[in-house]
């Protein structure tokens, strides 16, 4: 019996064959640099399968998916539902820790066997095709790595930043959330008890499955998590919807993966490259990516259950608001287009979206002001640096108004009916436009939650997903001006092509904040960094960077003052402490946690991030003057001067904390010369009883 793949195409099976090596690349390419920049610190053997067979797992479904299910709407919504059941449900089965390994296991040996019974798309496209997607991976993630360590968000040595106490705020905070999970606690701002906020969580729960399943900490976990799950998958599945689109078109374009897969690299470098930093937003991008053959495919005239294939893209837009609410925001509105397509022809569904999007604008400028008692307002002046609002409308316009352009272009000279096999003119133009048109209505969503700043991801999204589009019409323009040549002659012209391509993508990454030639000194400035710190002790290196880590600088980072802070609070922990209050009297402990110069709130989590305990008055002590500006909104919380640190005896201290349903304080009230810490038992729960006990001070 011939395997569903031999049934295909050809051009569609070399297209899937890229794709599937798009991710196996890139996949190969952060595991080899991780492990080389870790060099002798290298992670847990046991946690990097972890996430390697996941990886393998994910992309197994998928393509079995993609190879043996004829229908292209169908196709791709089991696509969206087999990704957002492999992110939600593999982290779930880590909560059962080690055993969580054998239904994880087996749901990735019945995915790995039913691609392979499908047979594993392979490409045959010309061989400088697949050469140039390997070499624009790892020229790219090479980029992404070195921009990293510049962001300090998520970078290779995370767990080493975090414990000597030198982490960025925003991945520091991710760490307590994350740590509060692990703990059995629902998520929230810290500094004062559990605050809980609105926020997309599921990123988190992930993380912290794959910590749990392999039993390393959290941090750890975050590090492999990123870079050998969620960073692959993001360019697999950009590589697959690029594929689809190419399905759907019934057209060869052998350069239109590459093309695509180095766009979403290079564009984020000249905007903003959150999607390769921010969890939220590289575990949410695949769904964005299937998006544009989604719609592309939809029609509804063709489709024997039209209610249901819109009720299933309600159902997967919902469900991805655990990973990113402006991901479910884009995704909720092409679903109300889809909707609306049900009842109007496409021209008349699309000016009824605009329409509905702008009554729903004034709407809510007209009502939210009564409601919350302070104006709409949205800021578009260009701040300080890139990903600024301003910024991020003028390229998702730019990118749109090129993608149409080029799109013309194409039909201009191939022919306007040339290559749309079934999939509507536009293919994934339409999307792209229905996106660039949700992204202001869902800005004001967004402003409506008083995250005005955030509405800048949507504009971000728009430029994320315009790559696939360029890249589809701009490939098959090459393949329109290429055809009826001899195989020799396409050939050279494609090991050309790569050529130029490559130097174009390698100009593009050096014009942007992503340089190649510096990805080896920011990673060396990293090492650096930690090796600076008192007492740490790092051996030259000859291979890749100045110096590297070892087993003796993690021993001295342990001792280091973050060390000592996190061995003091895991006592206090397994003693029974739910919660940490530092005196203002303890100035060593606040000099640590303020050390941060001009921003002192950067390691204030730090308590928090190490342990999965919350802070009781956990701001600063106003001796400290620091304003509260700095440590107030989004995760961190919505505080007062009440929340502060001060002098506060046993009897008031337990009060504040059993309003927090909290009833033992760990108390730490010096590090140095010797730790002196105390356990406050608060009782039963009367808010007027005095503590009943304290333990006795250490040192």
């Amino acid at each position: 019996m011939a395997r569903p793949l031999s049934a295909l195409p050809p051009a569609d099976r070399s297209s899937l064959g890229l794709a599937f090596l798009a991710g196996l690349a890139a996949l190969a390419v952060n595991l080899g640099l991780l492990d080389l920049v870790r060099r002798g610190v290298e992670f847990e053997l046991s946690l990097q399968l972890a996430g390697i067979l996941y990886t393998l797992a994910n992309m197994a479904g998928a393509l079995a998916i993609a190879v043996r299910v004829g229908d292209p709407l169908r196709r791709l919504l089991l696509l969206a539902g087999w990704f957002l059941f492999a992110t939600a449900v593999f982290p779930s089965l880590g909560f059962l820790g080690p055993l969580g390994a054998l239904p994880a296991a087996a749901i990735g040996l019945a995915a790995a066997v039913l691609s392979w019974r499908a047979g594993l798309p392979r490409p045959v496209a010309p061989w400088a095709v697949a050469l140039l997607l390997v070499a624009v991976l790892g020229l790219g993630l090479l980029s992404v790595a070195g921009y990293q360590a510049v962001e300090q968000q998520t970078h290779f040595f995370l767990p080493e930043f975090a414990r000597l106490g030198i982490l960025h705020k925003d991945p520091l905070t991710f760490l307590s959330l994350a740590a509060l999970i692990r703990n059995g606690s629902l998520p929230g701002a810290v500094l004062d008890g559990v605050q809980h906020v609105p926020y997309h969580f599921g990123v988190h729960y992930f993380f912290v499955g794959l910590a749990e399943l392999t039993g390393v900490t959290t941090a750890k976990a975050f590090v492999v998590g990123q870079q050998l799950t969620a960073i692959p998958l993001l360019l697999f599945y950009a590589a697959l919807a690029t594929a689809e689109l190419l399905r759907l078109r019934g057209e060869p374009a052998p350069l239109a993966l590459p093309l695509a897969v180095g766009l979403v690299m290079a564009l984020p470098g000249l905007v903003w490259l959150v999607a390769y930093y921010s969890e939220s937003s590289t575990v949410s991008a695949p769904l964005l990516f299937l998006a544009l053959p989604l719609v592309a495919a939809w029609r509804p005239e063709a489709v024997q259950r039209p209610w249901t294939a819109v009720a299933g893209v309600f159902l997967i837009a919902l469900v991805s608001i655990v990973l990113k609410v402006t991901t479910a925001l884009m995704l909720l509105q092409l679903a109300v287009y889809l909707l609306l397509s049900l009842f109007l022809r496409p021209s008349r569904a699309a000016a009824a979206f605009v329409g509905l999007g702008l009554l729903a604008v004034l709407l809510a400028a007209a009502v939210w002001p009564r409601l919350a008692g302070v104006p709409l307002t949205v800021d578009f002046r260009q701040a300080p640096g890139f990903g600024a609002l301003g910024n991020e409308i003028d390229w998702a316009a730019s990118l749109v108004a090129a993608a149409t352009l080029l799109h013309l272009l194409r039909r201009l000279v191939a022919g306007a009916g040339a290559g749309f096999a079934g999939a509507g003119r536009g293919g994934g133009l339409a999307a792209l436009w229905l996106l660039f048109c949700a992204a202001p209505f869902g800005m004001v969503a967004i402003g409506n939650l008083q995250l005005v700043t955030n509405a800048r991801y949507l504009f971000n999204d728009v430029i994320l997903v315009s790559g696939l589009v360029m890249a589809t019409d701009a490939a098959g323009l090459i393949a329109w001006a290429l055809r009826g040549r001899s195989a020799r002659l396409m050939q050279a012209a494609y090991a050309g092509l790569a050529v130029l391509l490559l130097g174009l993508f390698l100009a593009t990454l050096e014009h942007g904040r992503m340089p190649p030639s510096e990805a080896v000194a920011r990673t060396d400035a990293l090492v650096e960094r930690i090796c600076a710190q008192p007492g740490v002790a790092c051996p030259a290196d000859s291979r890749f960077l100045t110096r590297r880590l070892s087993a003796e600088s993690e021993r001295t980072i342990a001792e280091a003052t973050g060390g000592r802070l996190i061995e003091v609070a895991r006592e206090l922990v397994a003693r029974g402490a739910q919660a940490f209050f530092v005196p203002p009297s303890a100035a060593d402990v606040w000099d640590f946690l303020l050390h941060f110069k001009p921003r002192p709130i950067e390691n204030l989590q730090f308590l928090p991030a190490m342990t999965g305990r919350p802070m009781l008055l956990g701001l600063p002590p106003a001796a400290r003057g620091i304003p509260l500006t700095m440590v107030r909104g989004a995760l961190l919380g919505d505080y007062g001067d009440a929340n502060r640190s001060r002098e506060i005896n046993d009897a008031a201290l337990c009060r504040h904390a059993l309003e927090r349903r909290i009833d033992t304080v760990g108390i730490i009230d010096r590090l140095t010369p010797s730790p002196r810490t105390r356990l406050l038992r608060c009782g039963s729960g009367e808010l007027s009883g005095p503590a009943e006990g304290t333990d006795s001070t250490r040192g």
